[in-house]
């Protein structure tokens, strides 16, 4: 039970040790730790502990595959990097599979600008390779489908629609998406760093800020924004890095400066900053309340039955109940039933 929470916390402390050393490494400066508090509370590290999920290990492994990815720039031959990144990319993928959309982006910018298309393929084939694995195993050996049910569930895969049905559901996702004051201010930054950076010649922050950008525009038409901001969490810290590698390489470091500068972007993450914390913890209090002391009754009068419900967290781990999943990840045949309804009504 203490494991995810404990994992969590682990990962978190490797990714900070991380941004430091992209930092130093490829700006000659060690970052102050104030900026270091401000990654832990804009994306918020607090609620993903809490979380229990595998949202930290994604910012690791993403992290890792960006550090890489930047010494690739600088060093595009180096046949030990390239090796690096086919190994990371499967798992980045594997971890959460819409990190599909990072490692597509930058195997587009890898083909397009360093013209190496055996490292763009050898990237997109090795990042699905574990996901058509499982995919696999899920269809064959458990009787599932390719597609996991949560990824059908939350997102427009699967949607029977016509172009333009889904043409206008891409569209109106973006948008709904977008019109959130940190991923506002996360882009126009981003955007601000691209056109200064182009201006005064720093490549390597140009394609990370186009890199960002693309995968943040593919995020926001294809995925979602989470409770307690998880989903966006891997942008948050991606889009964080970014401006701090611009501030390090431009300029020199004022600290009482930058401080007002985070004091400027500061509403834009208030919710992340003052309400995550306190939300998540309330939200574990409820899971005991709820979903323990369910899982709890289950185990104690019906530990074998055929059950339908909300959310499958606690229930399925503490008892042997066979599910029906109303809702959350969802079962594929509540799945299918809710498009075909949606579907029906348009």
């Amino acid at each position: 039970v203490y494991i995810p929470f404990v994992l969590n916390i682990v990962f978190q402390i490797l990714s900070l040790r991380l941004i430091f050393q992209i930092v130093k490494k490829y700006t000659n400066h060690e970052l102050h730790y104030i900026f270091g508090i401000t990654i832990i509370l804009f994306t918020p590290f607090i609620a993903l502990s809490f979380g229990g999920m595998e949202h930290s290990l994604q910012i690791f492994l993403i992290l890792s595959f960006i550090n890489y990815f930047i010494a690739y720039i600088s060093e595009p031959n180096s046949k030990k990097i390239q090796t690096y990144l086919v190994v990371i990319a499967p798992l980045v993928v594997f971890v959460r599979y819409e990190d599909f959309a990072l490692i597509a982006v930058t195997a587009l910018v890898i083909f397009l600008y360093f013209k190496n298309w055996k490292l763009s393929f050898n990237l997109i084939l090795a990042s699905l390779s574990l996901v058509v694995i499982f995919g696999l195993w899920s269809h064959f050996v458990l009787n599932l489908g390719f597609v996991p049910s949560s990824i059908m569930a939350k997102s427009i895969i699967g949607d029977k629609l016509n172009i333009f049905s889904q043409i206008k559901s891409i569209l109106g996702k973006f948008i709904a998406n977008f019109l959130q004051p940190h991923i506002i201010a996360l882009c126009i930054l981003n955007a601000f760093i691209l056109i200064k950076s182009y201006l005064l010649n720093k490549k390597f922050l140009v394609i990370l800020t186009i890199i960002f950008i693309g995968t943040l525009f593919i995020h926001l038409a294809f995925a979602g924004l989470g409770w307690l901001y998880r989903y966006e969490a891997y942008l948050i810290v991606f889009g964080l890095l970014n401006i701090f590698i611009y501030i390090y390489s431009i300029y020199e470091v004022n600290i009482k400066w930058a401080f007002v500068g985070l004091l400027f972007i500061f509403p834009f993450f208030a919710k992340q900053v003052v309400l995550a914390p306190y939300t998540s913890i309330l939200g574990t209090k409820n899971i005991y309340e709820q979903q323990i002391q369910m899982a709890n009754f289950l185990h104690q009068q019906c530990d074998n039955c055929n059950i339908a419900a909300n959310d499958i967290g606690a229930i399925t781990y503490f008892t042997n109940i066979h599910l029906l999943d109303m809702f959350g990840l969802g079962s594929y045949e509540v799945i299918e039933h809710k498009k075909m309804a949606l579907i029906q009504m348009k």
